[in-house]
């Protein structure tokens, strides 16, 4: 089966990249905040630093703090996903 190139693929590829990125970046720092408000930088550490911190967070914020990690695990990997399709692309194509 033959592959088309087009440039509206790679320009479309590209903005996903761009969204990609802008909400990993986001959750990225969503996640330092965290890490610096509860000084563990996963929820899981929570209770093994129970007696460093001064704060806890609250249920929501656990399960939000989570959700985030997750989050950021499946959105990196699409990042790389569109990133290496990108690569592909640009590489085959026709000169």
């Amino acid at each position: 089966m033959k592959t088309m190139h087009t440039d509206e693929y790679e320009i479309s590829i590209a903005r996903e990249i761009i969204v990609c990125r802008r909400f990993t970046a986001k959750l990225r720092k969503r996640l330092e905040e965290r890490a610096g408000r509860f000084g563990v930088s996963d929820p899981d550490q929570i209770e093994a630093a129970q007696g460093l911190q001064t704060k806890k967070p609250s249920r929501k914020e656990l399960k939000q703090w989570r959700e985030d990690i997750e989050a950021l695990a499946i959105w990196a990997q699409r990042l790389r996903e569109y990133e290496d399709a990108l690569r592909m692309m640009r590489t085959s194509a026709p000169s």
